[in-house]
């Protein structure tokens, strides 16, 4: 595993940031969006929620325009939320400048339903816990290995479903091709700018998110292009999902027949 690339995303506990400091040095650590909310809410009051579009907009902000506009309003507003928001560093909670890419998740909820799940669980002794752990798991790979056996699409459906509305949404956009690999998409806003050696897009989506954005979407329609998955990032493939739970989680026998080693 290429441990360069991993993103970790927590609340602004000191001990989880020192764990990950210590076993994963070379990852990328970044915050929990709706943690940091709370933490400025108790800031300014309260009064943070009057202007709770503008801070969910500098959170998955895709361009530096947008992000711009909306922490001008914070500035404006809650400075003393600006203030803690830049102290802490941009990049540990705007996808627009984070190091590594967060894709869609801004927010630990995948965490947090872990922790909802084992809500009953978490009081009792270790290996009970691992046990309870165990059944869960093999479980989860098991639907989750026949759920990518059934897919008939290239794609995971995340990715599909995010491409169609994609497809929609750039529905009449004009496409100005500059070279085979330099396109210029007109959207009615900001436009964007596809460049096909890089694999960008000026907008900034398509390489923060993996899936293609409206801009390469208009540029494969405008060339007749019928596989648009091309420009989908690998881990998002049907195979990749496949692969992820090609392996099983192996039940474990009954404690009247576990191997005694004598010495415990």
């Amino acid at each position: 595993m290429d441990f360069e690339k991993i993103v970790f995303i927590s609340d602004q506990v000191a001990s989880i940031a020192y764990g990950i400091e210590i076993v994963f040095p070379y990852a990328t650590h970044t915050f929990c969006c709706w943690h940091l909310y709370v933490n400025l809410a108790k800031k300014d009051k309260g009064q943070i929620k009057y202007f709770k579009y503008h801070y969910w907009v500098l959170c998955k902000a895709y361009r530096k325009a947008d992000f711009i506009k909306h922490f001008d309003v914070f500035t404006r507003y809650l400075s003393d939320c600006a203030a803690h928001s830049k102290d802490i560093g941009f990049e540990r909670w705007s996808r627009l400048f984070s190091e590594r890419s967060r894709y869609s998740y801004m927010t630990s909820n995948d965490a947090e339903s872990m922790n909802v799940l084992t809500v009953h669980a978490r009081k009792l002794p270790i290996t009970m816990l691992l046990d309870y752990f165990q059944v869960y798991v093999q479980q989860w790979y098991f639907n989750n290995h026949n759920i990518a056996a059934a897919l008939t699409t290239p794609v995971t459906p995340h990715a599909d479903v995010k491409s169609k509305k994609m497809m929609e949404k750039s529905h009449g956009w004009i496409v100005r091709p500059s070279t085979n690999h330099l396109i210029e998409v007109i959207d009615g806003r900001y436009n964007g700018n596809v460049n096909l050696d890089d694999k960008t897009c000026s907008c900034g989506q398509w390489q923060k998110s993996g899936i293609s954005c409206g801009h390469v979407l208009a540029m494969t329609r405008h060339f007749n292009q019928t596989d648009v998955n091309n420009y989908v990032e690998s881990y998002f493939s049907t195979e990749w999902y496949r692969l992820s739970y090609a392996e099983h989680i192996k039940p474990l026998p009954s404690p009247a027949e576990w191997i005694d080693p004598g010495n415990l």
